[in-house]
C-alpha cells in the first residue's frame, strides 16, 4: 500500500520501532511535539510499504 498521508503531532511523542527476527525491540526515531511525520520515502516516491 503506498502512504498517502503526513500527520502532525499536536501533542506527545511518537516513538518508531521495529522488531528483529528474534523478537527483539529497536527504536529507530522518536517524533516530538509540533513535528511532522510520514514515510516520507516511500509517500515521495509512490512505493508501497513492505508491511
Amino acid at each position: 500500500m503506498v502512504p498517502h498521508e503526513v500527520f502532525f503531532i499536536n501533542k506527545g511523542i511518537i516513538r518508531v520501532h521495529i522488531t528483529d527476527h528474534e523478537g527483539a525491540e529497536h527504536t529507530i526515531h522518536f517524533a516530538l511535539e509540533n513535528q511532522f511525520i510520514a514515510d516520507y520515502s516511500n509517500f515521495i516516491l509512490f512505493i508501497a510499504n513492505k508491511i
